[in-house]
């Protein structure tokens, strides 16, 4: 049997200056911002995102961010769910040093805790309903319809019509 060679992705031969574009257009920047901040023409950029080599090494810099983004969003729903358990066990040592003397928190407070808690577990009290009309085929008639007024209200022909100075027939 032969021997397996791996071989290195084609990306790898590309110089940094080319690593910090493909990072640029990894997290979405347009090819005029990375001409702007590049010095390289737009030309130049397209010729460059054209080539599969270049298009794999935006896509190693997108998984990268992907998972930059993901390990950021993880931090900061650690962070938060700590924190929230944190002032949940404050709160309940509230409640309980105050039923140990004989009183109950306002009614208000309690509720505010009850509707808080709901909306984060997806039982919210408030209901937001949003119609959004964006069936084109309405809007295209429409316009038809509009374009259509405009053709009936050219001048009739028994009005005279204006000279513009045109000779002949």
């Amino acid at each position: 049997m032969g021997k397996v060679v791996k071989i290195a992705p084609s990306y790898l031969r590309f110089r940094e200056a080319h690593h910090a574009i493909a990072r640029m257009f990894a997290a979405g920047w347009t090819i005029s911002k990375v001409s702007r901040e590049t010095g390289y023409s737009r030309r130049r950029l397209n010729i460059m995102l054209a080539d599969p080599a270049f298009q794999d090494l935006i896509a190693e810099k997108a998984k990268s961010f992907d998972e930059k983004v993901e390990e950021g969003a993880d931090l900061f729903y650690d962070d938060y769910n700590k924190l929230m358990r944190r002032a949940l066990s404050f709160v309940a040592d509230k409640w309980d040093e105050a039923e140990d003397l004989g009183e109950t928190p306002p009614f208000r407070e309690l509720f505010s805790i009850l509707k808080d808690g709901a909306d984060r577990f997806g039982y919210s009290t408030k209901h937001v309903r949003v119609n959004v009309n964006a069936d084109f085929a309405v809007r295209l008639d429409a316009a038809i319809d509009r374009s259509a007024k405009v053709i009936e209200a050219r001048p009739s022909p028994s009005l005279p019509l204006p000279d513009l100075g045109r000779t002949g027939t």
